[in-house]
């Protein structure tokens, strides 16, 4: 009796040792292995946390994919490839979501943040910075927030609210304080320092710069001491001291060479380059410009290139070559009002998030305790017995694996299969609209033509032909005709080389040219270039609405919208005609164009009442079809 309960005891802890902690081991492993590569080789610290994602995501570890997708997204951020690093904190944040971990979504929102930060774009980087402050606040994550109010801060100061921007500052101050971050605080008194000089205030500027300077000393902190340095030298350099100007701007150099900051060596060459020229070195300020400009086409860096043209039209006008200063102060303008135009704002250093390991620790010592609850007693007297129960139990384990694998093959397959036949479907609409579109460019077209041929033939043997009204009448409409062919085969196919939003532009353009329809459409976003197939068939849906609400809503206007925000793409089509009746949304059309919604990842839903108009949206997840993919 003692012996079968010792073999119950030994089938029940083999049923019940917890595989998932010793698999989050193995994968934190993976995780550690590709942080350690990232000095070394980038892509190969890239290939590791993709391989930790897939073994994460196999394991259904969500935490360490979570983790694999955020950190990638982390080296993306310093290759300069920024849409990709963007893709990565979203996917993180949505495993996140998944555990709620709300430190790892707000910490993800704050990547987001700092990568369109970099990117140069106001709206969407403030937007992520105020989300993760707000979310913190709500779930009582107070210590996290300081680095979020720095990073505000620096947007606000690039969008000229001082004011704002010093309160961000302070906060972030009264934070580090609290909180015992020195590396937080320093920041928070170095951009301090920066908005008081702005404020036309350099007492109080120079004395924050020196207390942060201190800081980084005392805390041996190379990071800190650079951006306090770089501080000191632009603080100096305006005040025309031109020698202690360079003696911080060279330390600042020096520390930003050690912590590897392309950003910030971009900044001090073109800080050192403007001490120089003042001095009247132009030959040493536009070699450090000519090698700023280099690293800042590298890392994609659309401020810092602006910067360096900036400085060379400067130098070179200057020195009297007016030919090369108005070359570059058109190159600088034209990167200048391209930033402007997207709302982009300067990059100002980078933001450090400190990665958060307790987890992860937590299933390490987990994994401990399972193995000592093993005792040793029992293992000494049922050796044989474990073995064979331990054989008995991977047999079991292994066909109940293969049933669930089959069974999940199996779904996979049928949702597939149904897949493929749309595609297939939709690939054979295509084709056919391409042979009808070539048919009519080619025959119909070429036909009209020869026909104007041989009449403006006929009118030079017989000249009298051509005074006659019926004959221009001809005439015109053969013009009008040919010009129809060419808009029908346009339609039908269309030239998507310029991408969805272009192609969907010129549609509306034409549509509201040709006919007695007023047309408007909106674009919302940085709409990505995804793949042709897939533009070409959100193309075709709304090509279809808007015909829709012209031929049978009897619309005199309508308004077509197209948006991306966080990688989902949306379509709103609105109309002010007669409106939809419930039979039609049940009928074949409206039928077809769901099922073809649905194909690409999507969701439609309409909106309408009698006489009201109709307002159509169409939203789709486009992470599997965008260009840009890691």
């Amino acid at each position: 009796m003692k012996l079968m309960t010792h073999i119950l005891l030994v089938l029940h802890l083999l049923f019940t040792i917890p595989t998932l902690a010793q698999d989050s081991i193995m994968a934190d492993r993976l995780l550690d292995s590709a942080e350690a590569l990232e000095p070394v080789s980038q892509r190969a610290a890239l290939t590791a946390y993709n391989k930790a994602a897939a073994f994460s995501h196999e394991q259904k570890y969500i935490q360490g994919e979570a983790k694999a997708y955020h950190y990638s997204g982390f080296v993306y951020t310093e290759m300069g490839k920024y849409d990709s690093s963007l893709i990565c904190f979203y996917k993180a944040a949505t495993l996140y979501e998944k555990m709620s971990d709300y430190w790892g979504i707000g910490a993800c929102y704050g990547s987001v943040a700092n990568s369109y930060q970099f990117m140069a774009q106001y709206d969407s980087s403030l937007a992520n910075y105020q989300r993760a402050i707000d979310l913190f606040t709500v779930h009582n994550l107070e210590a996290y927030k300081r680095n979020l109010h720095v990073g505000k801060g620096r947007v606000l100061f690039a969008m000229k609210a001082y004011k704002p921007a010093l309160n961000d500052y302070e906060t972030a101050e009264r934070l580090a304080i609290k909180y015992k971050d020195s590396a937080v605080l320093a920041q928070a008194i170095i951009n301090q320092g920066a908005v008081y000089f702005e404020l036309q205030q350099p007492e109080e500027s120079l004395v924050r710069q020196q207390r942060a300077l201190e800081i980084g000393r005392l805390t041996h902190n190379d990071y800190i001491i650079q951006i306090a340095a770089v501080n000191l030298a632009d603080h100096y350099n305006r005040l025309r001291r031109y020698d202690s100007a360079l003696v911080y701007a060279n330390l600042a150099f020096e520390k930003a060479e050690l912590v590897k900051s392309q950003y910030a060596i971009i900044q001090i060459q073109g800080i050192l380059a403007g001490i120089y020229m003042e001095m009247g070195d132009h030959k040493a300020a536009r070699r450090l410009l000519e090698e700023g400009l280099n690293t800042a086409q590298q890392i994609n860096s659309q401020e810092g290139i602006a910067e360096v043209y900036n400085k060379l039209q400067q130098s070179y006008s200057k020195t009297g070559d007016y030919a090369n200063a108005y070359k570059f102060l058109t190159l600088y303008k034209t990167v200048s009002d391209s930033i402007l135009s997207n709302k982009h704002l300067q990059t100002i250093g980078e933001m450090e998030i400190k990665h958060h390991s307790a987890q992860k620790d937590a299933a390490i010592t987990q994994g401990k305790l399972v193995i000592q609850r093993k005792n040793n007693l029992l293992i000494s007297i049922l050796s044989i017995a474990s073995c064979i129960l331990l054989i008995m139990v991977l047999l079991i384990q292994h066909n109940r694996f293969q049933h669930k694998l089959q069974k999940e093959r199996l779904q996979t397959l049928g949702k597939g299969n149904e897949v493929k036949l749309l595609e297939a479907a939709m690939n054979g609409e295509e084709k056919e609209m391409a042979r009808i579109a070539t048919e009519f460019h080619d025959g119909v077209s070429g036909m009209l033509a020869a026909i104007k041929m041989h009449l403006s033939q006929l009118q030079q043997v017989q000249p009298s032909i051509g005074s006659s009204t019926g004959f221009g009448i001809v005439l015109r409409l053969l013009d009008d005709a040919s010009q129809e062919v060419r808009k029908t085969a346009h339609n039908l196919m269309p030239e998507m080389e310029f991408g969805l939003d272009e192609s969907l532009h010129r549609f509306c353009k034409n549509i509201g040219k040709n006919s007695h329809t007023k047309v408007v459409y909106h674009t919302m976003g940085n709409i990505p270039r995804c793949l042709h197939s897939f533009e070409l068939a959100v193309y075709r849906i709304t090509q279809e609405l808007v015909h829709y609400a012209i031929r049978h809503a009897n619309a005199d206007s309508i308004m077509v919208q197209l948006s991306e925000v966080a990688l989902l793409l949306s379509v709103t089509v609105e109309d002010n005609g007669k409106g939809l009746k419930a039979t039609e949304v049940d009928g074949t059309g409206f039928l077809s164009l769901k099922s073809r919604v649905k194909t690409l990842n999507g969701t439609i839903e309409w909106n309408s009442s009698p006489n009201q108009g109709t307002s159509v949206y169409a939203e789709f997840d486009i992470i599997q079809v965008i260009h840009d993919r890691i």
